[in-house]
């Protein structure tokens, strides 16, 4: 599921290049008129936008598991739009809202909960089972790491400042813990997560690599909930310096 979830993932683009490119020559002045051709923007299909407006805010009801109304949602948007006064009070409107998300985060609160459960519970047999698949490599502290994409620019050095993006799951449910972060620069030797320590100094820039940390190992004591539990960390290594 980790590698499904890692060809997937892109996260090259949240990575500034590392490599200094050679100052382009200035590029000969265009006439005013092929300038402005080449800045204008395509047209938008009206149609198409006001139903992918209408789509996005679907999907994120739907997500919520909460119960809409959905034609008195159409008629608040139609009366927002039309600069209509709302049919119900500001106060009423602040406390239905307000009741909305409190639900809604109340529901996420407890799935999550149930997640680092199972999590811990499973965490021990992927943990054996990962570090018996081929390409996983076991370091001496414990902590696993499997090449997804070899790198071929600089070697790092616990002196290295080296450039990031990373996502993190809690590894044997695949609960995202966190969308592509690309934290600032920062020295190995300082290095946010401890696991990343250890493996930053064997990879080469431009390479992606997926962590398994198991319990216990390697993502410090900041929060004791996430240190019992086994976590799977994909990085790509940006920029060295």
């Amino acid at each position: 599921m980790l590698s499904a979830t890692l060809v997937a993932l892109t996260l090259t683009a949240g990575i500034a290049s590392a490599q200094t490119k050679p100052a382009a020559k200035p590029a000969a002045a265009k006439p005013a008129a092929a300038a402005s051709a080449a800045q204008a923007l395509p047209a938008v299909d009206k149609t198409h936008a006001s139903y992918a407006f209408g789509w996005s805010l679907g999907t994120d009801l739907i997500s919520s598991g909460e119960p809409v109304d959905i034609a008195a949602a159409v008629r608040g948007v139609q009366d927002a739009f039309a600069k209509k006064q709302p049919a119900y009070s500001e106060e009423q409107l602040g406390q239905a809202y307000s009741g909305f998300q409190a639900h809604v985060q109340q529901k996420r609160e407890a799935a999550f909960r149930q997640a680092l459960t199972d999590n811990q519970t499973q965490s021990p047999d992927f943990v054996t089972k990962f570090k018996a698949q081929q390409g996983v490599i076991t370091l001496p502290s414990g902590i696993m790491y499997r090449v997804a994409k070899p790198g071929t620019g600089a070697k790092v050095t616990p002196n290295s400042e080296v450039q990031i993006a990373l996502r993190s799951f809690l590894a044997a449910v695949g609960v995202p813990l966190s969308g592509v972060d690309t934290p600032p620069p920062f020295k190995v030797a300082d290095a946010p997560i401890p696991a990343l320590k250890e493996t930053l100094v064997l990879m080469q820039q431009g390479a992606v690599w997926e962590v398994i940390v198991p319990p216990g190992k390697g993502v410090g004591q900041q929060n004791p909930q996430l240190a019992q539990q086994a976590i799977a960390i994909q990085v790509e290594l940006g920029a060295v310096k």
